[in-house]
């Protein structure tokens, strides 16, 4: 449960961030597609970052991965 609350703990926009992030999007290109600032994605990556308690951009993606995986699993029981 606690990794579910993790990802609930994200806002629509850090979601729609770490979608395109997992997409392979850079900043910039994740700034163009969502019509915002470079430094407003670079802020909310960190709030990312904070909220997963993970390193990186590609930590983050793979917290998110298993945080979702194993939500659905407990999902299935």
């Amino acid at each position: 449960m606690q990794g579910n609350s993790r990802i609930s703990g994200l806002t629509t926009r850090e979601l729609e961030i770490l979608s395109l992030l997992a997409a392979g999007r850079a900043d910039k290109e994740i700034a163009r597609a969502l019509h915002l600032h470079e430094f407003t994605v670079q802020l909310h990556l960190r709030h990312i970052l904070r909220k997963l308690n993970v390193g990186n951009r590609v930590e983050a993606v793979k917290a998110t991965a298993r945080l979702l995986a194993t939500t659905h699993r407990q999902g299935q029981r």
